[in-house]
């Protein structure tokens, strides 16, 4: 895929730039923000890890006649965009979704990390108890 194909393409799915994916590799070195594993060429690339909730969140408007003066989320994971002259309710309703997309960024996972955030549900707690399992056994067994 081409620069500009990928870079449409993660404006449009997560509302970053090409740009502000290569600072988020520099991030962890161009390695996986889990583990730390680093692809090679020919190799899948890393995935943008996001968080589901924030793109499920209700879209609220406050308006005058028929122009939004404000757009806001319940709940508030992103801050009220104010439109001091009003706008027509899809421009808001556009720009509060990228807002929202932008705010669910979290970094680069490698598919594997990927895979285990979303079997766990994005629940840490799920995670925790995974590793508690995994060092009580490591422990019984020595390995």
């Amino acid at each position: 895929m081409d620069r500009k194909a990928t870079d449409k393409r993660l404006q449009r799915v997560y509302g970053i730039t090409f740009e502000e994916r290569a600072e988020m590799e520099n991030i962890n070195n161009g390695g996986c923000h889990v583990c730390g594993w680093k692809p090679s060429l020919g190799q899948r690339a890393l995935a943008v890890d996001h968080d589901h909730k924030p793109i499920r969140a209700k879209i609220k408007f406050e308006k005058v006649g028929r122009k939004v003066v404000t757009v806001y989320t319940e709940p508030k994971y992103v801050e009220p965009i104010i439109y001091p002259n009003g706008v027509k309710e899809k421009i808001a309703r556009q720009d509060i979704r990228h807002a929202l997309k932008r705010a669910a960024v979290r970094g680069l996972l490698c598919w594997r990390d990927n895979s285990l955030l979303r079997k766990a549900l994005d629940n840490p707690e799920i995670l925790e108890s995974a590793a508690r399992y995994l060092r009580k056994y490591k422990e019984k067994f020595g390995k």
